[in-house]
């Protein structure tokens, strides 16, 4: 009976800086088998390791967003929830000349829906074109660095987001 216990994860709670509670998913937990097929896929598609960097393998214990604001604790579903951690911590938008470490990428689908979310690590100031580096979990898959257009998202309709308040 101790046994089961122990292995019931407890729910995770978190709040946006409003106090509002951010729903969220337990880890999801693969086999090695799927481990090591989900990074047999991904290498298939992004193997350039110039481009793409592995930061932590394949893991289901958070998603991208659980990454970008639950602190890699736990998956965040849904583009309504993310909208409220988004409006609660006082996020907005950023033109692409003002991006900076630590501001945050999204990349939405044709209907405006949050596909996809990193965190800014890097703005070289000395390439012609503008191609920040960006953390992210890759779904099922594990992080990586990557350049902000080089991955399974789409990035022709993205928006950088910076924490606080934009007093202009």
């Amino acid at each position: 009976m101790q046994e089961d216990r122990l292995l019931i994860r407890p729910k995770l709670i978190f709040h946006t800086r409003k106090g509002r509670e951010i729903p969220n998913e337990p880890a999801v937990s693969f086999s090695p088998f799927e481990i090591e097929k989900l990074e047999r896929q991904i290498n298939a598609q992004f193997g350039d390791p110039i481009r793409r960097k592995v930061r932590k393998h394949t893991n289901g214990c958070y998603n991208c967003h659980g990454l970008t604001f639950l602190s890699r604790r736990a998956w965040l579903l849904k583009d309504a929830d993310i909208r409220i951690v988004l409006s609660d911590d006082d996020y907005y938008e950023v033109a692409q000349n003002r991006v900076c470490q630590g501001d945050i990428i999204l990349y939405c689908d044709h209907a405006g829906e949050i596909d996809h979310t990193g965190v800014v690590i890097d703005v070289p100031t000395d390439e012609t074109i503008f191609c920040p580096w960006i953390l992210s979990k890759w779904a099922n898959y594990g992080e990586y660095i990557h350049r902000y257009n080089y991955c399974p998202y789409d990035a022709r309709h993205v928006k950088f987001m910076r924490e606080g308040r934009n007093d202009g």
